[in-house]
């Protein structure tokens, strides 16, 4: 029984035979044009050639770049931070090898690294808002101001209080409510805590993740990137610095340090490193720490509009 499967395979046989003669026509009687193909082939081959070498000439270039500041750089940071004590914070999504490598940059620089808090994706979920601000009021230490409109904003303010100081003189001495805020915080499932963050840093990093894709949620996107950057702005108020650094794509569209950057008001006060995930660029977190605690903030790395690799604090020293 002939079907509409025999029709197609038909139609698709009598277009395959005629595209077959098409080409052997050409061939036989329009050899001027196989021989200009052939050219053109020829000519695109030696080019993709030409680019393959080009791209394996930059690959090692920036593998001897890599390479240099990975030894350089315990010399260049060197005591830029001594006497200090820097908190890190990790985005949801930051990767685990950019903090590990910056704490141990930060340590080269001399500075001593209390503690870090990983914030958890339930830190912005909108099902969890009001348990958040029931936590927050519940912990909340005498005296301290919760600005912002959102649970969010509040919570950011009290954890850059629990984490974060302006005096050394308060430093490696943990105090009842800011244990109270970190304790608290962990149990109810919105930070995890690495070490003992609760003795406080003079300075802050946080660490951003890459942009996402694509994002089903812009208005819960929206909501956690606004968290975020409170996180950011509260812990410059309650330190002496803070550098919000990731790799290149968190200042790609839809990025953490994009958004930052856009915010005049913020990117005024807090810096931000968008090649946090290379050599060069944890050396510019550490010059972006010390030039933070000389009242200069800035944008560094190769995304966008910057202010260069690094600060000009290079040749200065903190003491």
């Amino acid at each position: 029984m002939i079907d509409f499967r025999y029709h197609v395979v038909s139609i698709i046989a009598i277009f395959l035979a005629l595209t077959v003669g098409i080409v052997l026509g050409s061939s036989v009687f329009n050899q001027p044009l196989v021989e200009r193909l052939n050219t053109e082939a020829k000519s695109l081959q030696t080019e993709a050639e030409s680019l393959r070498s080009q791209i394996r000439q930059l690959q090692r270039d920036v593998q001897y770049r890599d390479q240099f500041a990975d030894r350089a750089a315990p010399t260049l940071v060197a005591d830029r931070l001594r006497g200090e004590s820097v908190v890190v914070v990790a985005l949801p999504g930051a990767e685990a090898q950019v903090v590990d490598s910056l704490v141990e940059m930060l340590r080269q620089a001399g500075a001593s690294v209390p503690g870090r808090v990983a914030v958890k994706e339930s830190f912005t979920d909108r099902t969890k808002a009001e348990a958040l601000d029931a936590l927050v009021a519940s912990v909340a230490p005498p005296g301290l101001k919760l600005p912002g409109n959102t649970p969010q904003a509040r919570a950011a303010t009290e954890l850059a209080y629990a984490i974060t100081t302006t005096q050394k003189t308060e430093l490696g001495v943990p105090t009842g409510p800011r244990t109270r805020i970190l304790t608290a915080f962990r149990e109810a499932g919105f930070i995890d805590v690495r070490d003992n963050p609760g003795n406080l840093g003079t300075l802050a990093v946080v660490v951003a993740p890459p942009a996402p894709g694509d994002v089903v949620d812009q208005s819960q996107a929206k909501q956690a990137h606004s968290a975020y950057l409170a996180l950011v702005a509260a812990l410059d108020t309650h330190s002496r610095g803070v550098v919000l650094a990731g790799p290149e794509e968190a200042a790609d569209v839809g990025g953490l340090i994009k958004e930052m950057r856009e915010d005049g008001r913020l990117a005024a006060r807090a810096s931000s490193v968008d090649v946090a995930d290379t050599a060069t660029g944890r050396v510019s977190v550490v010059f972006a720490l010390v030039a933070e605690m000389k009242g200069k903030s800035g944008q560094y790395g190769v995304h966008g509009t910057t202010d260069g690799p690094l600060s000009d604090v290079l040749g200065q020293t903190t003491q």
